[in-house]
Protein backbone atom coordinates (compact mmCIF):
# COMPACT_ATOMS: atom_id res chain seq x y z
CA UNK A 1 0.00 0.00 0.00
CA UNK A 2 0.99 3.39 -0.64
CA UNK A 3 1.33 6.25 1.69
CA UNK A 4 -1.61 7.38 0.67
CA UNK A 5 -3.66 4.80 2.05
CA UNK A 6 -4.26 3.57 5.60
CA UNK A 7 -5.90 0.61 7.43
CA UNK A 8 -8.19 1.10 10.69
CA UNK A 9 -9.15 -2.39 11.44
CA UNK A 10 -10.22 -4.17 8.86
CA UNK A 11 -10.91 -0.83 7.07
CA UNK A 12 -8.88 1.17 4.28
CA UNK A 13 -8.94 4.96 4.46
CA UNK A 14 -7.54 7.26 2.07
CA UNK A 15 -4.95 9.51 3.39
CA UNK A 16 -2.93 12.30 2.46
CA UNK A 17 0.43 12.84 3.43
CA UNK A 18 1.03 15.46 6.13
CA UNK A 19 2.43 18.53 4.63
CA UNK A 20 5.71 18.84 6.44
CA UNK A 21 6.05 22.30 8.47
CA UNK A 22 9.12 24.23 7.37
CA UNK A 23 11.39 25.00 9.85
CA UNK A 24 11.67 28.84 10.63
CA UNK A 25 14.85 29.96 9.46
CA UNK A 26 16.69 32.40 11.65
CA UNK A 27 17.18 35.49 9.47
CA UNK A 28 17.49 37.96 11.84
CA UNK A 29 21.00 38.54 10.63
CA UNK A 30 19.89 38.48 7.29
CA UNK A 31 17.17 40.92 8.31
CA UNK A 32 19.08 43.07 10.06
CA UNK A 33 21.87 43.72 7.59
CA UNK A 34 18.95 44.10 4.96
CA UNK A 35 17.30 46.74 7.18
CA UNK A 36 21.03 48.37 6.92
CA UNK A 37 21.25 48.20 3.84
CA UNK A 38 17.80 50.24 3.17
CA UNK A 39 18.89 52.56 5.67
CA UNK A 40 22.39 53.32 3.54
CA UNK A 41 20.32 53.33 0.28
CA UNK A 42 18.06 56.00 2.15
CA UNK A 43 21.05 57.83 3.21
CA UNK A 44 22.86 57.82 -0.26
CA UNK A 45 19.24 58.69 -1.86
CA UNK A 46 19.13 61.14 0.26
CA UNK A 47 22.38 62.64 -0.55
CA UNK A 48 21.99 62.29 -4.58
CA UNK A 49 19.29 64.63 -3.79
CA UNK A 50 20.54 67.04 -2.21
CA UNK A 51 23.34 66.97 -4.17
CA UNK A 52 21.22 66.95 -7.36
CA UNK A 53 19.53 70.34 -5.72
CA UNK A 54 22.85 71.84 -4.78
CA UNK A 55 23.60 71.52 -8.43
CA UNK A 56 20.65 72.99 -9.87
CA UNK A 57 20.86 75.74 -7.62
CA UNK A 58 24.02 76.48 -8.41
CA UNK A 59 23.33 76.14 -12.12
CA UNK A 60 20.89 78.69 -11.88
CA UNK A 61 22.70 80.73 -10.15
CA UNK A 62 25.79 80.46 -12.64
CA UNK A 63 22.77 81.18 -15.37
CA UNK A 64 21.20 84.09 -13.66
CA UNK A 65 24.40 85.45 -13.42
CA UNK A 66 25.59 85.08 -16.89
CA UNK A 67 22.11 86.61 -17.88
CA UNK A 68 22.75 89.63 -16.20
CA UNK A 69 25.81 89.48 -17.07
CA UNK A 70 24.90 89.56 -21.20
CA UNK A 71 22.38 92.39 -20.47
CA UNK A 72 25.02 94.39 -19.17
CA UNK A 73 27.03 94.23 -21.73
CA UNK A 74 23.92 94.43 -23.93
CA UNK A 75 23.22 98.03 -21.84
CA UNK A 76 27.21 99.14 -22.51
CA UNK A 77 27.12 98.32 -26.00
CA UNK A 78 24.07 100.30 -26.49
CA UNK A 79 25.13 102.76 -24.29
CA UNK A 80 28.31 102.64 -26.68
CA UNK A 81 26.48 102.95 -29.64
CA UNK A 82 24.29 105.53 -28.50
CA UNK A 83 27.83 107.69 -27.61
CA UNK A 84 29.27 107.22 -31.22
CA UNK A 85 26.10 107.80 -32.92
CA UNK A 86 25.69 111.43 -30.94
CA UNK A 87 29.83 112.21 -31.74
CA UNK A 88 28.45 111.60 -35.30
CA UNK A 89 25.45 114.02 -35.02
CA UNK A 90 28.24 116.38 -33.61
CA UNK A 91 30.78 115.67 -36.32
CA UNK A 92 27.77 116.29 -38.35
CA UNK A 93 26.79 119.63 -36.79
CA UNK A 94 30.19 121.38 -36.99
CA UNK A 95 30.93 119.79 -40.42
CA UNK A 96 27.19 121.92 -41.20
CA UNK A 97 28.44 125.10 -39.25
CA UNK A 98 31.77 125.04 -41.00
CA UNK A 99 29.85 124.69 -44.64
CA UNK A 100 27.82 127.83 -43.37
CA UNK A 101 30.77 130.22 -42.00
CA UNK A 102 32.53 129.15 -45.38
CA UNK A 103 29.75 130.14 -47.35
CA UNK A 104 29.44 133.51 -45.14
CA UNK A 105 32.63 134.36 -45.07
CA UNK A 106 32.34 134.22 -49.32
CA UNK A 107 29.02 135.75 -49.44
CA UNK A 108 30.90 138.74 -47.15
CA UNK A 109 34.23 138.78 -49.78
CA UNK A 110 31.90 139.02 -53.06
CA UNK A 111 30.01 141.45 -51.57
CA UNK A 112 32.73 143.60 -50.44
CA UNK A 113 34.07 142.98 -54.20
CA UNK A 114 30.88 144.27 -55.67
CA UNK A 115 30.82 147.05 -53.60
CA UNK A 116 34.40 147.96 -54.80
CA UNK A 117 33.49 147.40 -58.09
CA UNK A 118 30.55 149.87 -57.66
CA UNK A 119 32.84 152.46 -56.18
CA UNK A 120 35.50 152.37 -58.71
CA UNK A 121 32.60 152.96 -61.26
CA UNK A 122 31.25 155.98 -59.01
CA UNK A 123 34.44 157.14 -58.79
CA UNK A 124 34.99 156.69 -62.45
CA UNK A 125 31.75 158.50 -63.19
CA UNK A 126 32.88 161.05 -61.02
CA UNK A 127 35.69 161.67 -62.51
CA UNK A 128 34.69 161.55 -66.11
CA UNK A 129 31.64 164.18 -65.06
CA UNK A 130 34.39 166.17 -63.66
CA UNK A 131 36.39 166.28 -66.33
CA UNK A 132 33.69 167.24 -68.62
CA UNK A 133 32.46 169.97 -66.19
CA UNK A 134 36.05 171.50 -66.37
CA UNK A 135 36.21 171.07 -70.26
CA UNK A 136 32.87 172.80 -70.42
CA UNK A 137 34.56 175.55 -68.43
CA UNK A 138 37.48 175.76 -70.33
CA UNK A 139 35.25 176.41 -73.09
CA UNK A 140 33.44 178.94 -72.39
CA UNK A 141 36.43 180.73 -70.79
Amino acid sequence: MDGSYARWGSEIYRVRPKKKKKKKKRRRRKKKKKKKKKKKKKKKKKKKKKKKKKRRRRRKEEEEEEEEEEEEEEEEEEEEEEEEEEEEEEKKKKKKKKKKEELKKKNEEENRRIEEEELKKRIKEEEEGIEEALKKQNKRN
